[in-house]
């Protein structure tokens, strides 16, 4: 299954004498990143966190002002939501990425079912692409149900797999990482339901990079959209040029009903 690239949308009020002023656009893609705060990742969880947060800033990365949107929800034995749903744009996606840094690990087992929550935080906008990125270090002391899973599929939410490490450990990723990708098989970017591999924070923003391009509009822009051109002010010449010529279209009027009423 190919993911369907949903085109860019933008509404504009035009008609106004001082310009033309943008709204933001409704979301066309909804990703949910899922991070593992257990026990394991302790050692590295900030970083993970820095990686993300440089991912959601870099227009590069996540586009801005296109319509794409993120969650962030921490698991472990529970669950939070950290970020709800937001539309990344040029005006937030500092604050956003701020928001990130200021998580706090909440330790604990590793319960995988927890991260399926993530499909709490979509609209479920009619046509919007939904995608949950479940980030762990795939230590799983519980992995999650058959029935949870296939309820996510059934909602029409796509799920995709960083495995990152700190270190090698040498051993493949969990089965289960490659039982919850969906839609099944799992494959690898660009086809949804990819799993990706990778050790320490340089090649955890490799993975978060070619994540994001795998999930995003290929049609939106490397960074935010152009300004609307300003209307040129008009100068006093002009200005003077105006009134003349209300003052001329008046003084016909005038003479035009002097005549009907002769």
């Amino acid at each position: 299954m190919q993911i369907f690239r949903a085109p860019c949308r933008r509404v504009l009020i035009a008609g106004a004498v001082l310009g033309v002023m943008s709204l933001p656009a409704a979301a066309d893609v909804e990703i949910c990143i899922a991070v593992d705060g257990s026990s394991t990742t302790s050692g590295f969880f900030n970083g993970q966190l820095e990686a993300i947060a440089a991912a959601i800033s870099d227009p590069a990365v996540v586009p801005q002002d296109c319509g794409v949107a993120v969650a962030v929800l921490q698991w472990a034995g529970e669950e939070q939501v950290e970020i709800p749903m937001t539309e990344v744009t040029s005006g937030n996606a500092s604050a956003l990425a701020n928001d990130v840094l200021d998580i706090e690990s909440i330790g604990g087992i590793t319960d995988l079912g927890t991260a399926l929550s993530c499909v709490d935080t979509f609209s479920f906008n009619p046509g919007d692409e939904k995608s949950i990125l479940v980030v762990t270090d795939g230590v799983i002391v519980i992995p999650p149900t058959i029935a949870a899973v296939e309820a996510v599929e059934d909602a029409g939410v796509d799920i995709n797999v960083i495995r990152n490490n700190e270190t090698d450990s040498g051993s493949p990723p969990e089965p289960v990482l490659e039982f919850i990708a969906r839609p099944q098989p799992a494959s690898t970017p660009p086809d949804p339901g990819w799993v990706i591999d990778s050790i320490g924070p340089d090649e955890f923003a490799v993975a978060l990079a070619t994540g994001f391009d795998a999930l995003v509009p290929d049609d939106c822009p490397a960074g935010p959209p152009p300004e609307p051109e300003a209307i040129p002010a008009l100068g006093s010449w002009a200005l003077a040029l105006l009134a003349l010529l209300v003052a001329g279209l008046g003084a016909r009027g005038y003479s035009a009903r002097q005549r009907l009423r002769a």
